[in-house]
Protein backbone atom coordinates (compact mmCIF):
# COMPACT_ATOMS: atom_id res chain seq x y z
CA UNK A 1 0.00 0.00 0.00
CA UNK A 2 1.41 3.33 -1.03
CA UNK A 3 1.56 6.09 1.51
CA UNK A 4 3.79 8.73 -0.09
CA UNK A 5 3.44 8.12 -3.83
CA UNK A 6 -0.33 7.58 -4.25
CA UNK A 7 -1.61 8.64 -7.65
CA UNK A 8 1.84 8.84 -9.26
CA UNK A 9 1.55 7.61 -12.86
CA UNK A 10 5.09 7.84 -14.25
CA UNK A 11 8.75 8.14 -13.28
CA UNK A 12 8.87 11.89 -13.90
CA UNK A 13 6.04 12.48 -11.42
CA UNK A 14 7.70 10.12 -8.92
CA UNK A 15 11.01 11.98 -9.12
CA UNK A 16 9.29 15.33 -8.77
CA UNK A 17 7.35 14.20 -5.71
CA UNK A 18 10.45 12.56 -4.24
CA UNK A 19 12.41 15.82 -4.45
CA UNK A 20 9.53 17.71 -2.86
CA UNK A 21 9.32 15.15 -0.03
CA UNK A 22 13.09 15.37 0.52
CA UNK A 23 12.83 19.11 1.06
CA UNK A 24 9.97 18.62 3.48
CA UNK A 25 10.99 15.54 5.48
CA UNK A 26 14.80 15.29 5.36
CA UNK A 27 16.21 14.89 8.89
CA UNK A 28 18.60 17.80 8.46
CA UNK A 29 15.67 20.04 7.58
CA UNK A 30 13.48 19.11 10.54
CA UNK A 31 12.10 15.74 9.42
CA UNK A 32 12.70 12.36 11.01
CA UNK A 33 15.09 9.65 9.88
CA UNK A 34 12.29 7.07 10.01
CA UNK A 35 10.03 9.12 7.72
CA UNK A 36 12.83 9.67 5.22
CA UNK A 37 13.63 5.95 5.23
CA UNK A 38 9.98 5.16 4.48
CA UNK A 39 9.97 7.65 1.60
CA UNK A 40 13.22 6.22 0.17
CA UNK A 41 11.99 2.63 0.44
CA UNK A 42 8.66 3.41 -1.22
CA UNK A 43 10.33 5.39 -4.00
CA UNK A 44 12.78 2.57 -4.73
CA UNK A 45 10.00 -0.03 -4.72
CA UNK A 46 7.76 1.75 -7.25
CA UNK A 47 10.18 3.65 -9.48
CA UNK A 48 11.11 0.81 -11.86
CA UNK A 49 7.50 -0.30 -12.14
CA UNK A 50 6.37 3.07 -13.51
CA UNK A 51 6.54 4.12 -17.18
CA UNK A 52 9.01 6.91 -17.93
CA UNK A 53 6.30 9.27 -19.10
CA UNK A 54 8.16 10.07 -22.31
CA UNK A 55 6.76 10.04 -25.82
CA UNK A 56 8.58 6.78 -26.53
CA UNK A 57 6.27 4.98 -24.09
CA UNK A 58 3.12 6.13 -25.81
CA UNK A 59 4.45 5.72 -29.35
CA UNK A 60 6.06 2.31 -29.01
CA UNK A 61 6.59 1.15 -32.55
CA UNK A 62 8.76 -1.83 -33.22
CA UNK A 63 8.45 -3.41 -29.80
CA UNK A 64 8.47 -2.10 -26.29
CA UNK A 65 11.09 0.34 -25.06
CA UNK A 66 12.59 -2.52 -23.03
CA UNK A 67 13.01 -4.59 -26.20
CA UNK A 68 14.69 -1.71 -28.00
CA UNK A 69 16.95 -0.84 -25.05
CA UNK A 70 17.36 -3.88 -22.82
CA UNK A 71 19.57 -2.13 -20.26
CA UNK A 72 17.68 1.18 -20.15
CA UNK A 73 15.60 0.28 -17.08
CA UNK A 74 18.65 -0.85 -15.14
CA UNK A 75 20.54 2.29 -16.16
CA UNK A 76 17.60 4.49 -15.20
CA UNK A 77 17.40 2.80 -11.82
CA UNK A 78 21.11 3.25 -11.19
CA UNK A 79 20.87 6.91 -12.19
CA UNK A 80 17.88 7.47 -9.92
CA UNK A 81 19.65 5.84 -6.97
CA UNK A 82 22.83 7.81 -7.62
CA UNK A 83 20.90 11.09 -7.92
CA UNK A 84 18.98 10.26 -4.71
CA UNK A 85 22.21 9.83 -2.76
CA UNK A 86 23.74 13.00 -4.18
CA UNK A 87 20.60 15.07 -3.57
CA UNK A 88 20.34 13.77 0.00
CA UNK A 89 23.85 15.11 0.61
CA UNK A 90 23.23 18.45 -1.09
CA UNK A 91 19.75 19.20 0.26
CA UNK A 92 21.33 19.78 3.68
CA UNK A 93 23.25 22.83 2.41
CA UNK A 94 21.44 26.08 3.10
CA UNK A 95 21.28 28.53 0.19
CA UNK A 96 22.11 25.98 -2.49
CA UNK A 97 19.79 25.85 -5.51
CA UNK A 98 19.55 22.34 -7.00
CA UNK A 99 18.03 21.84 -10.45
CA UNK A 100 17.63 18.59 -12.36
CA UNK A 101 17.65 19.13 -16.10
CA UNK A 102 17.33 15.94 -18.13
CA UNK A 103 20.03 13.63 -16.80
CA UNK A 104 22.09 16.47 -15.30
CA UNK A 105 22.16 18.08 -11.86
CA UNK A 106 22.93 21.81 -11.83
CA UNK A 107 23.92 23.79 -8.73
CA UNK A 108 23.85 27.52 -8.14
CA UNK A 109 23.32 29.90 -5.26
CA UNK A 110 25.73 29.90 -2.32
CA UNK A 111 28.12 27.22 -3.62
CA UNK A 112 31.25 28.65 -2.03
CA UNK A 113 30.57 27.31 1.46
CA UNK A 114 30.24 23.73 0.16
CA UNK A 115 32.77 23.88 -2.69
CA UNK A 116 34.80 20.94 -1.37
CA UNK A 117 31.69 18.73 -1.20
CA UNK A 118 30.62 19.79 -4.70
CA UNK A 119 34.03 18.96 -6.16
CA UNK A 120 34.33 15.71 -4.18
CA UNK A 121 31.03 14.51 -5.66
CA UNK A 122 32.38 15.25 -9.15
CA UNK A 123 30.61 18.43 -10.22
CA UNK A 124 32.30 20.62 -12.83
CA UNK A 125 31.92 24.36 -13.32
CA UNK A 126 30.29 25.87 -16.39
CA UNK A 127 31.67 29.38 -16.82
CA UNK A 128 29.08 30.12 -19.50
CA UNK A 129 26.13 29.27 -17.26
CA UNK A 130 27.88 30.22 -14.00
CA UNK A 131 26.69 27.00 -12.38
CA UNK A 132 28.14 23.66 -11.33
CA UNK A 133 26.90 20.57 -13.16
CA UNK A 134 27.05 16.81 -12.88
CA UNK A 135 26.24 14.77 -15.96
CA UNK A 136 24.82 11.28 -15.87
CA UNK A 137 26.94 8.67 -17.61
CA UNK A 138 29.79 9.44 -19.97
CA UNK A 139 28.90 12.84 -21.26
CA UNK A 140 32.06 14.02 -22.97
CA UNK A 141 30.28 16.74 -24.86
CA UNK A 142 31.65 20.16 -24.06
CA UNK A 143 30.00 23.47 -24.55
CA UNK A 144 26.52 24.19 -25.70
CA UNK A 145 25.17 26.77 -28.04
CA UNK A 146 22.07 27.04 -25.85
CA UNK A 147 21.42 29.21 -22.81
CA UNK A 148 20.53 27.47 -19.58
CA UNK A 149 16.85 28.45 -20.00
CA UNK A 150 16.82 26.95 -23.52
CA UNK A 151 18.31 23.71 -22.16
CA UNK A 152 15.57 23.67 -19.50
CA UNK A 153 12.92 24.19 -22.16
CA UNK A 154 14.29 21.28 -24.20
CA UNK A 155 14.84 18.73 -21.40
CA UNK A 156 12.61 20.00 -18.63
CA UNK A 157 13.79 21.44 -15.33
CA UNK A 158 12.94 20.24 -11.85
CA UNK A 159 13.87 22.40 -8.84
CA UNK A 160 14.71 20.39 -5.74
Amino acid sequence: MLKWFKGVTNQKEAKSLYHKLCRQYHPDLGGSVETMQQINAEFESIYDKLPTGSREDSNSKGGSSEERQPNSNNTTRQTAQRFMKIIQRLVKVEGLKIEIVGAWIWLSGDTFKCLKLIKDIGFKYSAKHKKYYLADGDSNRRGSKYTFRQICDIYGCENV
